[in-house]
């Protein structure tokens, strides 16, 4: 076993978590040290979006903390919450908790340049959504997911994808409503100005939507005659492992501002293009270095 690591706490959706995976797994690379993903914090926080990390990427060990009703998980739960108000401090308190318990925390969404000075072993703690992590990864080949067992939903309609090579749109709803002022909702006009920005030779593809409202997304596009649309309706049980890899299956993408809908194009072979909205977020600073550099941005349009 490789006497190094580096471990990340893995918090928020799939999304976050791939972003997440991503820093830590460049970093093990660049250090030949082992990948270890910490679970402790699923479950916690405003949402509970599961796990499902593993279903994609194999080349890791998991970790998490004992049952919090237990005397030892109480400890090391009361460690923790120590750890992370200090963490969220700033100079010497940071500092103490980075030498003794060699935990970084990321001040940055987006892009961190003090991630790159970072000597291992090192647990991470932070978003890093950045483009820059995951293509470094797919360069050396090292950002393939292996999804396997899946349901026979997902493999119809996988061979259908590949069968009519398909726009994705995403369209990022739900639990964004309750965020709409910080996080922003997307409007129609968003996605017409993005479907009307795909290529010549794409404009009559078929357009398969996928959203958490689903039934909004058909009423939104309802009269759009012009465009050829389905309406993708997993079924209840489906994991969101499934329905990002069935995004994946796109030859090209129109995605939310939504880290779902991100990796659902970054993580396809077969996309030639994606179209992304600028701002990212409504009312808050977007993320250092998110975009792509060979994506097209079409300006956000949000709802009133």
């Amino acid at each position: 076993m490789k006497p190094n690591f580096v471990k990340v706490q893995v918090e928020g959706g799939l999304g976050n978590h791939l972003f997440q995976y991503s820093a830590a797994k460049y970093l093990a690379e660049k250090t030949g040290s082992r990948l270890v993903i910490d679970k402790s914090r699923i479950g916690h926080g405003m949402t509970n979006h599961g796990y499902y990390l593993n279903l994609l990427f194999k080349d890791f060990d998991e970790v998490t903390l004992p049952n919090e009703t237990g005397f030892i998980g109480k400890i090391l739960s009361f460690k923790e919450r120590v750890l992370s108000y200090l963490l969220r401090r700033k100079n010497l308190a940071r500092t103490f908790v980075f030498k003794f318990f060699k935990i970084y925390f990321s001040d940055e969404i987006g892009f961190d340049e003090r991630f790159m000075r970072i000597n291992t072993p090192v647990s991470l703690r932070g978003y890093f959504q950045t483009w820059k992590f995951a293509a470094y990864l797919k360069e050396i080949n090292k950002l393939v997911p292996e999804i396997s067992n899946t349901s026979e939903w997902f493999d119809e309609m996988k061979s259908l994808a590949i069968e009519v090579r398909p726009v994705v749109i995403h369209i990022r709803r739900g639990d964004y409503r309750l965020m709409a002022k910080d996080f922003g909702l997307l409007s129609k006009t968003y996605y017409l100005n993005a479907i009307n920005s795909l290529p010549h030779h794409l404009k009559n593809s078929e357009l398969w939507v996928f959203s958490n409202e689903i039934e909004f997304a058909e009423e939104m596009f309802q009269f759009e005659t012009n465009h050829n649309f389905r309406f993708i309706t997993p079924p209840d049980d489906l994991n969101p492992a499934e329905s990002l890899m069935l995004m994946a299956e796109g030859v090209a993408h129109v995605i939310a501002n939504s880290t779902f809908s991100y990796w659902g194009s970054y993580l396809s072979e077969t996309s030639e293009i994606t179209i992304a909205p600028t701002k990212w977020f409504k009312s808050l600073e977007d993320p250092k270095d998110l975009y792509d550099p060979k994506w097209i941005l079409v300006e956000s349009i949000w709802e009133d």
